[in-house]
């Protein structure tokens, strides 16, 4: 199913997929870092607070699907949704795609957390379905604001440091290394 969506500039942006299937995608997003963490917990013998991680997915999993009964309420009759409504939900769908990710590295050892890579896979995800063109820009750059305050905060001891490796861990505390891991 394809819509084709009024932006404000009067330009015409066709989605290949409606908002709502971009949103059914991104749960299925979060039921793939779920299974990627916990069969990682089991493989790799990493230790990590499961108990924060669950209310994590739980938050991201209820935020998901209020984006999409939002979507299914602002579709008319079956039409393609209003004006502004689907780049508006993309851009919400990706905001909990990203808090999502940055609680599990925040969880499993910050700017050390072996899950580091999965920040791009929502970043892939906004530079497909987001209608602007600098969007991916706009979220890279947020994104590596977001990872270098949490370097930052933890470095300064501001918040606690979490750990999954079954050994102490302590590089968060050497500044090379976390201004090295965002370059990464």
């Amino acid at each position: 199913m394809s819509f084709i969506i009024d932006t404000e500039g009067g330009r015409k942006v066709r989605w290949a997929h409606g908002p709502s299937e971009a949103l059914t995608l991104r749960a299925i997003e979060l039921l793939a870092f779920f299974i990627i963490v916990f069969v990682a917990k089991e493989i790799a013998g990493f230790t990590y607070k499961s108990g924060s991680l669950l209310l994590l997915f739980a938050a991201a999993a209820v935020l998901q699907t209020a984006g999409q009964w939002l979507v299914a309420r602002s579709i008319d009759k079956g039409g393609p949704p209003r004006s502004g409504v689907g780049p508006a939900l993309v851009w919400y769908s990706s905001a909990v795609d990203l808090l999502t990710v940055l609680g599990i590295v925040y969880l499993t050892g910050g700017v050390g957390s072996p899950f580091l890579l999965l920040l791009v896979v929502p970043l892939f995800f906004v530079s497909h379905l987001a209608t602007g063109r600098g969007a991916g820009a706009l979220y890279l750059a947020g994104t590596v604001a977001a990872v270098a305050a949490m370097g930052y905060l933890e470095l300064t001891g501001a918040i606690p440091h979490n750990n999954c490796y079954p050994f102490e861990n302590d590089v968060y505390r050497d500044g090379n290394f976390v201004f090295g891991s965002l370059l990464v």
